[in-house]
Order: structure tokens, then sequence, then C-alpha cells
């Protein structure tokens, strides 16, 4: 873990900055958007999305260019930076996934296989308006995204609707499923899934905590992915740092 980056005098608190983002960029922004992003921040810190430590890829970007690899927007702009930076720090902050790929590849999967079985399963009459109005909030939600500048998926109204989202499938979606769905491994899959995500960010929150705290006065970048943002902030802020709101300095107000 990163210490003794300060002289045990400084008391200033870190400032917290954290950037949801989409993984691969959409048609609204990209990796160029974010590396001015970082560029204008001007970090101390960066603390990426990922369990091993950071390490410079050469080649990247002509990876990316003759499309022979999907580098994420994260990668390529965290690498130019630090490039550009070499006082700048980067560090991972995310629990052990041994496989990224194969793990996003199963959790398409068991996400697949749930709702596919749920959608065709009958229902009642109120279970089936419930449902409904679940489905159509998530797509428009996703259509929302796709289609918004990386300051518009930072507004505090993206982070509501996310909360939302993920509280509305732990605790109705998943009750659905156990209750009209026949494959009982497809539903215990699931849950696995939901029952994940919630452990990884306890430790997300939990490794930025502690790196805030061993590092006072710095300026600490921190990115994920959209969908992890509402808790990091929120846990992050009832452990008293200080967070600056990404969505003011992404619009430039």
């Amino acid at each position: 873990m990163v210490t003794g980056l300060l002289s045990q005098t400084n008391t200033s608190p870190a400032e917290i900055i954290i950037i949801g983002t989409i993984h691969t960029g959409n048609k609204k922004f990209n990796h160029k958007t974010l590396y001015k992003t970082i560029k204008a921040v001007e970090p101390d810190m960066i603390l990426r999305e990922q369990d091993k430590p950071y390490k410079p890829v050469f080649g990247l970007s002509l990876v990316r260019f003759l499309k022979i690899g999907k580098p994420s927007i994260e990668q390529l702009s965290v690498q130019k930076y630090a490039q550009r930076n070499k006082n700048c720090r980067i560090v991972p902050y995310d629990t052990l996934i041994p496989d990224r790929r194969a793990h996003v590849k199963k959790w398409i999967g068991i996400n697949n296989r749930f709702f596919i079985q749920l959608d065709k399963a009958p229902k009642s009459a109120g279970d089936s308006i419930l449902y409904s109005d679940f489905r159509k909030m998530n797509k428009d939600y996703y259509a929302g995204v796709v289609r918004s500048t990386l300051a518009e998926i930072n507004h505090a109204a993206i982070m509501d609707r996310t909360r939302l989202l993920y509280e509305v499938e732990k605790k109705q979606v998943l009750v659905l499923g156990k209750s009209y769905i026949k494959d009982t491994a497809t539903v215990a899959d699931f849950e696995k899934t939901l029952i994940f995500w919630e452990k990884r960010n306890n430790y997300m929150a939990e490794q930025l905590i502690k790196i805030a705290n061993e590092n006072p006065g710095k300026k600490i970048l921190v990115l994920c992915g959209l969908n992890h943002k509402y808790y990091l902030t929120q846990r992050l802020e009832e452990a008293q740092l200080m967070v600056t709101d990404s969505y003011k300095i992404l619009a430039g107000e």
C-alpha cells in the first residue's frame, strides 16, 4: 500500500475526485476526453479499477489503432498521463479478479439466462407490471448513458438512478426470479453475482478510505466504472472524507 507520500505534519485531508466512466467510451467521449480531464485535474495520485500494480504497455495506442486489442479508455488515458507526469502515482484498488475478460463474459451469460427466463415466465398482474417497469427503467437508463457525455453521466441524477436500479434488482427482481423461474441454478447464479457485486464495492470503498487516510493533502483521482460511482461516493462521504463533485469539474462549472 502507498504510504509516506507526505510528512506526518500535513493534517489537511486528501481531496478525492471520483469519475465514473464507460470502459469502452461512446460516441460522445473517449480516451482523449478522459485524458484532457485528468490533465485539467492534475492529480497527485490516480486510482484505477484494477487489482495489480500499474505497468505501462508498449505500443498500447498502436494496438488500439490497428484494432488488434481493446484497451479501455482508462488504460489509454492514464498511460499517456503517466508518461508525461512522472511524479503521479498510479495505484490499484479493486478486489482480485484473476481473469477479467472471463469474469465479464460469465457475468453477462448469467444475467442473460436469468432475464430471458424471467421475461418468458407467466406472472401475476401486479408482478408483471413491477417487472415491466423495471425493464423499461433499465433500458432507458442504458440508452441514455450510451449517448451522454462524460460530464452528463457523472451528474448526481445518474448516481441516483444507478442506486435505484440496483436496489430494485436486489430487493424485487431477485424475488421475482425465485418465485417464477423454475431453473433454480440460474437464479442461484444470478444471486451470487449480486452478492459479489456488493462485496466488491465494499472492498473498493475500504481501499479508497485507507489510501485517502494514508495520503493527507493529496489530490486523488479515482476512476471507476459508472455503476460503482454512487456506492463509492456514498461510502467515502460517510467516512467524512473530502469528495469533490466531478460533474462540476467535467462541466466546467
